[in-house]
Parts: C-alpha cells; structure tokens; sequence
C-alpha cells in the first residue's frame, strides 16, 4: 500500500514539474539601454521557442535595431519577427513598439543597433518563452495568443 501511494504522490510531483517547465518564461532582460551603435546583450535562449521584444526609442532615435540568432554562439543571422501593432514581419526595427520572435533551436538572442547618427535613446528588453504563437480572429481583427 505504501509503495503504491509513494508511486502516485512521485507521478504528481512529476507531472507538476513538467506543467511548470511547459510554460517556463525568462526575463525581462535589458538587451540595449542606450543609442550607441553595438551588439548588445545576447541572452541564452536554449530551450525556449518565444521572444518577446519591447522596442523604446526616443528623442529622435534614428538607428536601426536588428533581430538576430545564433545556433553556434558565434554565428549570428537574422530573424524575422512580427511587429504585433502593424502585423508586419521583420528582420529589423526602427521605431517603438512591441515584437514577437519565433526563435526555436537557438542559442543566443540579441538586436543588435546598426546604422544611423548618435541621436536619440533607445531601450530593448525582451521577455523568452517556451510557448508558441498563433493566430486567431478576434472580432474580425487578427489577434495573437501564446499557446503552452
């Protein structure tokens, strides 16, 4: 009897544990905090499908802000993301708003900021999921929802 019990209560730790890592998010991370040109902070994203991009420029921000992945930590190529306000895919960024990244399989993120004079200031933080995105109509407007 005892060793039945302990079997179920280690299934239900088990299966606990498994929900929470599901849905395992990490962040937000700073991933620039000024206007200067430069890679940035390329946080590990092993594990995760998600990224979650906050774009802040200001004051006349004029540079170009680029989504970029690595599946070597040396290596880096562009990544397509949806600017979630337009519903427009990118690689790049050059003004506000908010990004999702479908960035499976990599190692490190970063946006990097290329291009452009020193104006303005610039703030990028991004929130990484293990969840994926999808699409659905919601009062006839196409809407995104993160599914587990």
């Amino acid at each position: 009897m005892r060793r039945l019990l302990y079997a179920f209560i280690t299934l239900g730790a088990l299966l606990c544990a498994s929900q929470v890592f599901a849905q395992q998010s990490v962040g937000p991370i700073t991933l620039q905090s000024t206007g200067a040109i430069g890679n940035g902070t390329a946080p590990s994203t092993v594990g995760l499908t998600l990224a979650t991009v906050q774009v802040v420029a200001a004051g006349g921000f004029d540079r170009t802000l680029n989504f970029e992945v690595t599946e070597d930590a040396t290596n880096y190529q562009a990544v397509s993301c949806l600017n979630v306000s337009t519903s427009m895919q990118s690689t790049t960024a050059t003004v506000s708003g908010i990004y999702t990244c479908s960035i499976g399989g990599a190692q490190l993120f970063r946006a990097r900021t290329s291009d452009g004079a020193a104006n303005g200031a610039l703030k990028v933080r991004v929130q990484l999921h293990r969840q994926h995105l999808r699409y659905r109509l919601l009062k006839g407007q196409p809407s995104l929802i993160l599914l587990p």
